[in-house]
């Protein structure tokens, strides 16, 4: 039976060396906004009477003629309940906070912005011999489902949690991460540019 052994050093000593690092924010092409809501052709008749549901413009978003909150209006009333609203302050706060969600989905719809994942990622090369270097692309975990309008405060700590990611991924796979700060970008949360896949 062969015997499997760990994957040796290279022949001249030096481990794997990070070339490049950048940040990616990339074009989230399927998005999950049920959070948000969802639009549809079909709605309760009682939830219509109650503004459970929103009617959409017909025409808008595939001519679907209503918005559905994810969290809906009862359950906003029952949580505001909770937190000791009295009943006429919580339909009334229930009532806006379903409105803004319509409002929100409406801006996604018409394209006011975009759900987008981030992205580190690093160029890493080693010595093949003969003055040839192979080269690999390492990338962190990413986090999705990010509205591209977010603070840049918020963007800005996404793409150091995905730096440090991809640190911790890179020094697994034993390559010389001592230059990382060095070659990494400067997290600043500004979305200038889209990739797309």
């Amino acid at each position: 039976m062969k015997k499997f052994t760990h994957t040796k050093a290279p022949a001249n000593g030096k481990r794997p060396r990070v070339d490049s690092i950048k940040i990616k924010h990339i074009f989230d092409d399927s998005p999950h906004t049920d959070w948000l809501g969802t639009f549809t052709n079909q709605a309760d008749p009682d939830d219509i009477k109650r503004h459970a549901v929103i009617p959409w413009k017909p025409g808008d978003s595939d001519t679907m003629d209503f918005f559905v909150p994810g969290n809906s209006l009862d359950s906003h009333k029952r949580s505001l309940a909770k937190m000791g609203y009295s009943k006429g302050e919580a339909d009334r706060l229930a009532r806006s906070y379903v409105r803004q969600d319509y409002e929100r989905m409406k801006a996604l719809d018409n394209e006011e912005f975009c759900m987008i994942g981030i992205q580190a990622e690093a160029r890493v090369s080693y010595d093949e011999g003969q003055g040839n270097r192979r080269l690999e692309w390492f990338t962190s975990s990413g986090l999705w489902g990010i509205e591209s309008d977010s603070g840049p405060d918020y963007l800005a700590d996404v793409e150091r949690q995905e730096l440090a990611n991809l640190k911790g991924h890179l020094e697994r796979f034993n390559i010389d991460t001592s230059d990382f700060e060095a070659k990494a970008p400067q997290p600043d949360g500004d979305v200038d540019e889209l990739e797309y896949h």
